[in-house]
This record gives C-alpha cells, sequence and structure tokens, in this order.
C-alpha cells in the first residue's frame, strides 16, 4: 500500500510547525515544547552580547554585560606584547 502525499497546505503546516515546536524527553516521555526565540541563528541573548553597543546595554540596565566586557578589555590590554 502505497503513502498517501501530502497537499500544499498540509506541507506548509508541517512544515510551520517544524519551525515552531521541538521534541524533548521529559521523565522518559516525549513532549512538544515550544523551541526558544532566535536571531540570526543565536538565541537572543548571544546575539546582544555580540552586537550591542555600550550605550544601549547601559539604558537597558544589562550592568553584568558591561562589566564582563570591561574585564575582557582589559585582559587584552595586560596580554599585548609591547
Amino acid at each position: 500500500m502505497s503513502k498517501k502525499k501530502l497537499t500544499r497546505e498540509q506541507k506548509a503546516f508541517k512544515a510551520k510547525r517544524k519551525a515552531e515546536w521541538m521534541t524533548i524527553f521529559i521523565n522518559g516521555k516525549q513532549k512538544q515544547v515550544r523551541r526558544p526565540a532566535t536571531i540570526d541563528g543565536f538565541d537572543a541573548e548571544t546575539f546582544i552580547e555580540n552586537n550591542a553597543d555600550d550605550i544601549w546595554l547601559l539604558q537597558e540596565g544589562s550592568y553584568e554585560q558591561l562589566e564582563a566586557r570591561a574585564i575582557r578589555a582589559q585582559n587584552m590590554d595586560d596580554e599585548l606584547p609591547f
């Protein structure tokens, strides 16, 4: 017996659902959960960490990231050979 082919609408629905939901295992059972939000393939926090400027981070109150950037910059300055 051959499988029935999906219509265009069914294929679109399947692709949309696959992009929006993912299957995980909890206590040995499969559960459907929403995928985490991503920007250009990165999670939102990583994207912001890599692309936000200091003024935006200050306005948003992301003092931890500002402090981490300052420490990294200080370590980079310490490693210069001259």
